[in-house]
């Protein structure tokens, strides 16, 4: 697999055949490809992580995974490393025609209001361009903020 600079793609292997076509799911492995290439660049995406909410469980599974803690509408991903002004980054990744449900949208406010900048993104190139802004702000100084930043947040 050749990657040059914004050109991450998923390995072979999930592009072609087998389960998880779906374009979300696409976007996601792009940017953790991504992700992967830059940590030597930027060290903290090696803290970057998903969380594997959204999945289509059998019953068994799902009641087990929510009595163990899961709870609905947790954004996609956290870098929970401080910069600028933020304790850390939740970035919930949608597909081009995805829409954010009303949870997420409560997740999303919840982490703004404790320190955090998190927001939806629409595809690979947004999600990307949002996480790298991040890991450019300076060490966590309690004021530098992201241009633009979260629809969500207010500016002071």
């Amino acid at each position: 697999m050749v990657l040059s600079y914004g050109q991450f793609n998923a390995p072979k292997r999930l592009r072609h055949g087998g389960r998880n076509q779906q374009p979300e799911y696409q976007a996601g492995v792009q940017l953790m490809t991504w992700a992967w290439h830059l940590e030597r660049q930027y060290p903290i995406l090696g803290m970057l992580f998903h969380v594997p909410n959204g999945q289509h469980l059998r019953i068994e599974a799902a009641m087990r995974l929510k009595r163990s803690g899961v709870k609905p509408g947790v954004v996609d991903y956290m870098l929970p490393a401080p910069r600028g002004a933020y304790h850390g980054l939740g970035l919930e990744l949608k597909a081009d025609k995805g829409r954010v449900s009303t949870e997420q949208e409560w997740w999303i406010d919840a982490l703004n209001n404790c320190g955090w900048i998190a927001k939806a993104c629409w595809g690979f190139d947004e999600a990307r361009e949002f996480l790298e802004a991040y890991c450019q702000l300076p060490e966590f100084d309690g004021q530098t903020k992201i241009k633009g930043g979260s629809e969500n947040e207010k500016e002071k």
